[in-house]
């Protein structure tokens, strides 16, 4: 969604934890202090939610820099009927 051209007309602000740090922002340091304690034995959620980042889960089958290296931009999607579509090359 963030780089879909559907999607252009919505704002984008990705706010890491320190930013959204009291008085800055609404995150109080009690608050986080809590979301650490929570978060600490997953990294890669911390990553994802609190450093507003991308990451890659150590679970995940495929990497994402393996899946980057399949997708090719010329590729679009053409509804052959109601119930499939696929992605084919003009």
């Amino acid at each position: 969604m963030i780089k879909d051209k559907d999607f252009e007309d919505f704002s984008r602000h990705p706010v890491n934890w320190r930013q959204a740090l009291e008085p800055n922002g609404p995150l109080k340091k009690n608050v986080l202090e809590k979301i650490k304690k929570q978060l600490a034995a997953d990294p890669w959620r911390w990553q994802r939610e609190m450093e507003a980042e991308w990451s890659e889960d150590d679970s995940c089958w495929l990497p994402q820099s393996l899946i980057g290296q399949c997708q090719d931009s010329m590729l679009e999607i053409r509804v052959i009927d109601k119930r499939h579509s696929f992605w084919v090359v003009n």
